[in-house]
């Protein structure tokens, strides 16, 4: 005859299965959630600053290495894949390729932060420098998000930035939702860090 112990255990694995797979698929729903909101509500929903990411990703601005000296880019608006605004709800100003020339091979990839000037007011970004590993891209691009929301697109417009600092390298991820909330991530640390002041000096390079 079984003892009392014995019939206990089985029953607390499987209780405790039970609560992990609820844990799970609480989180992912909430993570579906987030994915639907404006980008303000997203920083909030998720938590910038709360908790560790897969793949990890700075969730501090000491975390940053400094762009020394910072990096210009400049050219005009070119359109780009038609992901970041539908898909991921972080519409990019990608700048022309082949405006940017051979300086663009000279760039680490990664997530930066920085300036942008467009039409002579300069705003606060980010910026996606590489191959996009999660969509497997074949050309390096360089996909600024503007942190202001415009009510039109201004393709061919031209646009300078500049890279003030490197938030992470490029990352593969597994799913949407770790990718939105990678990005969310980035833009909450990127206004953090800008907000300091220290980064300031570098609107005069544009």
């Amino acid at each position: 005859v079984p003892s009392a112990q014995s019939q206990k255990t089985p029953r607390n694995c499987l209780l405790r299965t039970l609560v992990g797979a609820w844990d799970l698929d609480a989180t992912a729903r909430g993570l579906r959630r987030a994915a639907g909101r404006a980008p303000a509500e997203r920083l909030a929903a998720l938590g910038a600053g709360a908790g560790p990411l897969t793949p990890p990703c700075s969730r501090s601005i000491k975390a940053i290495t400094r762009c020394s000296p910072p990096i210009v880019l400049s050219g005009p608006v070119s359109k780009g894949f038609g992901r970041g605004g539908k898909l991921l709800g972080c519409p990019t100003a990608n700048l022309d390729e082949a405006a940017l020339g051979s300086k663009l091979d000279t760039i680490e990839t990664g997530v930066y932060f920085g300036w942008a000037k467009l039409e002579g007011t300069v705003y606060k970004m980010v910026t996606s420098v590489g191959w996009n590993p999660t969509f497997h891209n074949d050309k390096k691009t360089v996909e600024p998000h503007i942190l202001h929301e415009f009510k039109a697109d201004f393709y061919g417009k031209p646009l300078s930035i500049v890279l003030s600092g490197r938030l992470r390298p490029e990352l593969e991820f597994k799913s949407m939702e770790e990718l939105i909330s990678a990005i969310d991530n980035d833009k909450a640390v990127a206004l953090e860090a800008l907000a300091t002041g220290a980064y300031d000096a570098d609107c005069a390079s544009l």
